[in-house]
């Protein structure tokens, strides 16, 4: 079983490298606010949610953290969000890298299943589809623990910080577009993923996904 411990989370986090530019006492303030979320949020500690906890919990410590040491809200907002771009930007080029590999279709439409079966514990809910089109890739996300983490604490401003994430590792894949309508963290019933392949060389304008 992973560790839920804050020393272990933060560096398992998108924010990491945030952290770490931080002045020592204010570390020190973020670990402890990231373990008093571990215990108050410990039904959802499990082995799948592992990595969606570790950056939800640096997310809401860092928010306040920075806060109060008398950063305004907008400021903090906006350090986080420029520190999960970064982060995501990094991964993207793997991901853009891998989309031009033949095979990259048949590949993502097996392991985006399991990435979110093995990758997700308890509070999350999938509708997985088999579309009749072998160029059309769709799923929703039903229950999302951003979502209800979010809410619960009146934070539901960051979560679709965590949704623009996706357009930013999606939005751009080679020969495939990326079409969302909505998600859960802003305030639709359900999050919408449908990927369309397009023959090699043909052009197409992408989707305004949110």
């Amino acid at each position: 079983m992973k560790k839920y411990e804050a020393r272990f989370l933060i560096k398992k986090s998108l924010y990491y490298r945030l952290f770490k530019s931080l002045n020592k006492s204010l570390q020190e303030d973020i670990l402890e606010r990231i373990n008093v979320l571990i215990r108050e949020e410990k039904a959802y500690c499990d082995r799948g949610n592992y990595q969606h906890l570790s950056d939800i919990f640096a997310a809401i410590a860092l928010y306040q953290g920075l806060q109060s040491r008398g950063m305004t809200e907008e400021r903090a907002f906006q350090t986080i969000w420029d520190a999960l771009t970064l982060a995501v930007q990094r991964r993207r080029k793997i991901m853009q890298a891998l989309a031009g590999k033949p095979g990259f279709w048949t590949i993502m439409k097996t392991i985006v299943p399991i990435g979110f079966h093995y990758g997700s514990g308890k509070g999350w809910r999938f509708r997985w589809f088999t579309t009749q089109f072998k160029n059309q890739y769709y799923f929703e996300v039903r229950e999302c623990i951003y979502q209800k983490i979010f809410k619960k604490r009146n934070l539901e401003k960051l979560g679709p910080m965590f949704c623009r994430c996706d357009l930013i590792m999606y939005g751009q894949l080679s020969g495939i577009d990326f079409q969302r309508k909505g998600t859960l963290c802003y305030g639709e019933k359900k999050c919408d993923f449908k990927f369309i392949r397009h023959k090699k060389g043909k052009q197409f304008q992408r989707s305004h996904s949110r």
